[in-house]
Formats: structure tokens, sequence, C-alpha cells
């Protein structure tokens, strides 16, 4: 039987490239702009992603550079709105300062100041943080089933050769920070400050080998990455 912590599924999480608009903070939701090429490598066995070209683009990087292409690989890849950048509303495109200058405006947050994590946004297509968290739920849901029946299997001695565990999460920063707060079980207001740089990678997994015990992984090998490059 293989090491179990050894074995214990990864679940990857990659932020899109940089955009016009990442590189100068503008809240970038619903607008669909293109990634800059930037590329990193993934050889997995089942990828979300985002439907926004930006997501989907850097999703095609990451298979082109290790010679493949999304269509020519054994994967289960899922486009799904569920990891769609949160909806921004009336603020898509707006800076920081802006939002909370126009919030002010409107007699808002005279108290204590705007954020989206506890306030949401506003508008046409807007979102509160409870709507976000329910459809990142979804996905965290079949992650877990998936992932849960491998260990399953894994302690049991059921695994059949070449069976693969771990899957690759592309979308956006606050879905992503969203993503890591609800695997950890935190409400959405909850102040736990992430960042992620666009094309960076993050990483999530179990302790103990255990589904019922979400980790956040700290130090790891992403597949086919080399030292030095």
């Amino acid at each position: 039987m293989p090491d179990k912590d050894a074995a214990t599924p990864r679940i990857y999480l990659i932020r899109h490239g940089a955009t016009s608009w990442s590189d100068t903070g503008h809240f970038t939701g619903t607008t669909d702009l293109p990634s800059c090429p930037t590329a990193r490598t993934a050889n997995l066995a089942w990828v979300y992603v985002s439907p926004r070209k930006r997501a989907r683009r850097t999703l095609e990087l990451l298979f082109e550079s290790a010679g493949q292409t999304v269509e020519g690989v054994d994967v289960d890849v899922r486009v799904t709105g569920d990891i769609a950048e949160w909806g921004y509303g009336q603020y898509e495109g707006l800076l920081m300062r802006e939002i909370r200058e126009l919030r002010r405006s409107r007699g808002l947050d005279g108290e204590r100041e705007w954020d989206i994590w506890r306030d949401g946004t506003e508008g046409e297509g807007s979102e509160t943080p409870g709507e976000v968290s329910e459809r990142v739920d979804r996905v965290i849901g079949e992650i877990t089933e998936m992932q849960g029946g491998y260990l399953r299997d894994l302690r049991e001695g059921k695994l059949e050769e070449g069976r693969k565990r771990d899957v690759l999460v592309v979308a956006h920063g606050h879905v992503l920070r969203a993503f890591v707060k609800r695997w950890l079980g935190c409400d959405m207001g909850v102040k736990l400050e992430l960042q992620i740089e666009p094309c960076g990678v993050a990483g999530l997994s179990y302790a103990g080998a255990n589904v019922g015990q979400r980790a956040v992984l700290l130090g790891m090998s992403f597949p086919g990455a080399r030292a030095g490059s």
C-alpha cells in the first residue's frame, strides 16, 4: 500500500495570468479581459476552470507548457460559473478608493469602511458573500466527494493502478480567497488575510489523509515543476 501522506490528494489553486486591470488594481469580475502570456505546468486528473477567457487561456498555457492541449489530455475539465469571479455589479472596473467614495456619496459606511466580505456589492450582477459562498461550496462538495472516495479506497487497499486523485482550480483572486475560507470552514466575514498573485499557485489538502480534516499546504511540490525553473 502506498504511503498515505504521500498519496493524500491535493487541490491546486491557480489565479489566472495578469491582465491590464489586475496590474492596476481595478475590480475585474465579468469584464472578459485576456490574460498576459505567462504559464506553468500541470498534469492533473480533474480541472475546474472559470468561464472567463483570462482563466481559460491560463489553463491552455499550463498544458501548452507541457507540450499538450486541453483537448488532447485525459482529464475531466469542468468549465463552471461556480468559480467565476465575484459579481461586482456597479463596482466593476473601479478601484477600491472609488468604490468607497461611491458608497460614502450614497450615505453608506458612515461608521466603518466597506468590506466586500461583509457587505457584498451593489447593482445588477452584484453578489452577496452568502451567494458566493453557496457556489464555492458546491465545487468543494464535488471535490471532497471524489477525493473522499479515493482516500477510502486507499485505506481499504482497493485503489486501481494509475488512479488519479488531484484537482486543479483555475479562477480569480477574490473567488479563490473565498474558496480557501470555505475549505477551512470559515464564514466569509472571518478576518483572514489572503493574497494570491497572478499565475500564483496555492495548495489545499487534508490532514492525516482524512477528508474531514481540511488543510492548507504551506509547502508543496507542483506536478511537472523542476528545481530552478
